[in-house]
């Protein structure tokens, strides 16, 4: 394997971030829809469902990394 200048602490500090972004990201833009279709009176859908679920597993997710982090050092 080749050695990229990139130590396994850099790597993980990376992809917490990443993860940070793009589920703050997705729960920004699921928000609204979820306001809408109960001001507009629709029922929720499975896929509304799921998009919370998976919105509430990715800030445990990224919660629980950055604490094995904070502990780690």
């Amino acid at each position: 394997m080749g050695s990229y200048g990139l130590r396994a602490n850099d790597g993980r500090n990376i992809v917490i971030v990443m993860m940070a972004v793009f589920g703050t990201i997705a729960m920004i833009s699921t928000g609204p829809r979820i306001v809408s279709r109960i001001m507009r009176n629709l029922s929720l859908g499975l896929d509304d469902y799921f998009m919370v679920i998976a919105g509430e597993l990715s800030s445990d997710t990224v919660q629980k990394a950055v604490t094995d982090q904070a502990h780690s050092v």
